[in-house]
Order: C-alpha cells, then sequence, then structure tokens
C-alpha cells in the first residue's frame, strides 16, 4: 500500500475519531437532567438545580466552542432572498414527510419522541432545560456537527454522497430499539433535507432554522401539556 494511501486512511480514521468525540459532547448536556437524582439526599434541592445548571451550561458553551472551532470555512450568514425560499420549502417538506409517515406507519410516538417526552417530565428544572435544548440547542449543534463538519470531514468531492450519508447518520442517531424501518427512514428523510438544503445555499443557518421550525412546534406542545 502507498504512502498516500496510508496517508489518506490516517485522515479518514482520525476525522471518525474526532466526529465521535464532538458527537459525545453534543450528548454531554443531556446528564445535566439526571444530576440531581445523584447526590445525596441531604444536599438541598437549590444546589442540586444550581449545579445541574451550570453543568448544562458549561457542557453547551463547550460543545459549541468545539463544533465551532472544527467548522472552517464558517459558512453562516443572514438568510435573505432565495434562502428565505429555501427554508419556507425545506419546512413544508419536513410537514409532507411527516404526513406521509402518518400514512404508512402505524406507530403513534417514535422512541426519540416518547423519551424527550419522559425527559420533559422528570421536574421542573428538567423541562425548562428540554425546552432549551430541543428548540435551539438540538439544531444550533446536530446542524454544525451532521451538516457543517460531516460534509466538510468526509464525501467533500461528491453532493450526492454527502447529502445521502449525512442524512443516513442523523436518521441512525435518532433511531432507537423499539423502532421499526419506517422511523429509521423518517429521520434520514429529515436528513436528506436538512442536507440538500445546506448544499443548495452553502450556508449552515438554512437547515439550522428549519431544523429550530421543526422543534419548535413538538417542543411547545410538550411543554404546554406538562405546565398543565
Amino acid at each position: 500500500m502507498s504512502q498516500n494511501k496510508l496517508t489518506t486512511i490516517g485522515l479518514y480514521l482520525w476525522r471518525l475519531l474526532k466526529f465521535g468525540l464532538l458527537f459525545g459532547l453534543i450528548i454531554l448536556p443531556q446528564f445535566a437532567l439526571l444530576l440531581p437524582s445523584w447526590f445525596p439526599k441531604n444536599y438541598s434541592p437549590l444546589t442540586k438545580i444550581a449545579v445541574a445548571w451550570l453543568f448544562f451550561s458549561l457542557a453547551y458553551v463547550l460543545a459549541v466552542f468545539c463544533l465551532f472551532k472544527q467548522f472552517k470555512p464558517r459558512k453562516l450568514a443572514p438568510i435573505k432572498g432565495k434562502m428565505t425560499n429555501d427554508v419556507i420549502v425545506g419546512f413544508i417538506a419536513f410537514l409532507f414527510i411527516k404526513i406521509l409517515y402518518g400514512f404508512i406507519s402505524n406507530i403513534q410516538t417514535t422512541q426519540n419522541d416518547a423519551a424527550l417526552r419522559q425527559m420533559f417530565s422528570l421536574s421542573t428544572s428538567a423541562m425548562l432545560m428540554m425546552t432549551l435544548m430541543t428548540i435551539f440547542m438540538a439544531p444550533l449543534c446536530e446542524e454544525l456537527l451532521f451538516r457543517g463538519l460531516f460534509m466538510q470531514y468526509f464525501f467533500p468531492n461528491s453532493r450526492f454522497l454527502a447529502i445521502f450519508f449525512s442524512g443516513a447518520c442523523f436518521g441512525a442517531i435518532h433511531f432507537h430499539s423499539g423502532d421499526d424501518l419506517t422511523v429509521l427512514l423518517l429521520y434520514m428523510s429529515f436528513g436528506w433535507i436538512l442536507a440538500y438544503y445546506y448544499k443548495k445555499s452553502d450556508n449552515l443557518l438554512v437547515p439550522i432554522t428549519i431544523h429550530f421550525l421543526n422543534n419548535l412546534p413538538a417542543a411547545l406542545v410538550i411543554l404546554l401539556s406538562n405546565l398543565a
């Protein structure tokens, strides 16, 4: 095997390792939801909540910092002109996929959605964390990782492969034990839409905004149902 091939393999293995570590970073803040239950009973509820919020904040600061550090060039620009249409059409495509999924699947709730509902119901503090996480931080961090960095690290010279595998990875991390294959296809389709509009616009704010618009109504519905 030539030196060039070994160098290329080594480069991609290093990128896979970095991708895995960054994926771990965007999951890290979720442990803040469980932190209060790990404290001894003699600690006050206020102390537990304060430590959980401190961990939650610092974990997201670290995750966003590391993601932005790796994301070069930073393709982020104000959304205007045709990009506005991309956001609208992308969001409509999400709605169409959901309606289509409702017709072809007997599953009322995916395991991912069920897990979100469970985490929302842990406590008032967890409910507020989950609201911030679902509406703001998940769209930002997941798009930085699965669109920005994935498509920068892998298949930079193939539009089709970059879109396909970006969506496939996005689908895989939202697929849980107990789901059927239609759920995998559902989330992969979401990932393909987001990847397509990132490539089309060359602006990461486009898929971030589509992702945000998709998560916002669902998060608010869960939040309001828990408050009620």
